[in-house]
Order: structure tokens, then sequence, then C-alpha cells
């Protein structure tokens, strides 16, 4: 969706105290294709940090992300298992961004699902994750990627080690993974404090999960409502092919 702009110079900097609320907004002139010099107020950017407008406006309508999470959250469930004692937690809910990154409002809204909870877990985790990516690819999302499979980080191993006492991830007593497109997610995690390497890393698990053993599922995405979305896409177009300047505010 961002379109390159011709001859596009951004002339205004920023000086900044820290990301505060009183901070001024960046301004960025540039030049359009026509040869008009255009200023734009990042205070009116109608984003947010950390989430691209592609992302959002290339994810599921705003009008069919409950009805996906509850499809998906079911389908998910049946996978797994409907004997392994599933309860819900919360409720499902929408919430408005704090703001922009400069001082203005975002348009986003994002969704988070009712957080489904087993009370057991399944003896064979890699066939459980086979199980419910073969949900999550079916509903668009693409297979479950594994934590600590797919974060490539030195001090996340040594944590990892640390944690559970071993570097076989199948004696960990706790997978977390996800599956994503775009501004769309979900997730699974499971518990089981038997697979502990040692009584004292047993102990230490016990102690920081309410049940010993465990599946949870959610869902969440973010989305913009239809009756916004045409005003949505009208701020947006004078940002379109910007970079983007560091936040401000901390919202």
């Amino acid at each position: 969706m961002p379109r390159v702009r011709a001859f596009t110079v951004v002339l205004a900097t920023l000086v900044m105290a820290g990301l505060t609320a009183c901070a001024p907004s960046p301004k960025t002139t540039y030049t359009d294709e026509s040869g008009r010099e255009i200023t734009v107020d990042w205070a009116d950017y109608p984003g947010a940090p950390g989430l691209e407008p592609d992302e959002v406006l290339g994810s599921r309508p705003y009008e069919d992300v409950a009805p996906a999470s509850e499809a998906l959250l079911a389908d998910a469930r049946a996978a797994l298992g409907g004997d392994l004692g599933w309860t819900a937690s919360g409720e499902d809910f929408w919430y408005e961004h704090d703001g922009n990154g400069y001082g203005g409002r975002s348009w986003y809204r994002t969704f988070n699902s009712v957080t489904w909870v087993a009370d057991s877990a399944p003896e064979d985790w890699n066939e459980a994750v086979r199980l419910v990516s073969e949900v999550t690819t079916a509903h668009g999302l693409g297979p479950l990627q594994l934590d600590h499979e797919v974060i490539d980080d030195p001090d996340y191993a040594d944590a990892l080690r640390e944690e559970y006492g071993t570097e076989n991830p199948d004696e960990y007593w706790f997978w977390a993974a996800s599956a994503s497109r775009n501004a769309e997610w979900f997730f699974l995690s499971f518990v089981d404090v038997d697979r502990a390497a040692t009584a004292e890393l047993e102990r230490k698990a016990l102690e920081s999960n309410s049940s010993p053993r465990s599946v949870t599922l959610g869902y969440g995405a973010t989305s913009v409502p239809p009756d916004e979305l045409r005003a949505f896409t009208d701020a947006l177009e004078p940002f379109e092919g910007l970079e983007r300047p560091a936040p401000t505010t901390s919202d």
C-alpha cells in the first residue's frame, strides 16, 4: 500500500527530551509528484508505533474478528481433545490504543479473546503442536512457531538452560508457540512440571504456575472499525511513503 513519493525530502528535525507527552510532535515536509510542497504533522498520523497500516488493513475485517476467534479457538480445542478439562477465563473485548506515539489519536482497535485453559496437558507436545498448526493454517495464520526454535539470541538460550536445566526442548516443562498473519495472532502454551529436570526446578515450576499441568489458548487481532475505515485511509494518505519518526510520547 505505501506509495513512493517523488523527490521526498524530510526537512523537519525533532528535539526530544525523552518520550513525554509534552514533547512536540514531529513534522515532515516533502515535495509530491506534482511539485507541491506538503508539510504533515505526525500528531495527525492515524496509526500507532510498532504496527504498520498495511498489516492492519491486510488483516481480517473488524466485523469478522470475533466470529473468527470463536471458530479458531473451538477448532484448536477440538484438535487437542475435548477431554482436557477446558474452561474460559475472562471475556472477549476490544480496546482503543492510547495514542499514535506523537500525542495524537490512534484509530486502531485491538481485540483480545477469552483465554481457554485446560487443567491437563497432552503427552506428546510435538504432535499437539502439529495438530494445532493444521488448524491455524486452515484459518489463514500459518503453522505455529515455537519460541525456543525461532528466537535466535544467545542470552535467550542461556536463560533457557538456566530455567530448565537442559538444552533438550523435549525436557522443558513449558512451551510457548504462536502463529500470526499481519495484525492477527494466535498463541498456545503447555505446562507440565513433571518434565522438570530436577526436583528443585520442579519446585520452582510449581511456584510460578497455578496448575502443575495446563494448556492455554488465545487469539487477538488489530483492526479499524468499518464506520471509520474510509476516514482512516484518508487520514493515512498524506503519510504514505514517508519514513516514520521515532515516537515522541510513551503511549
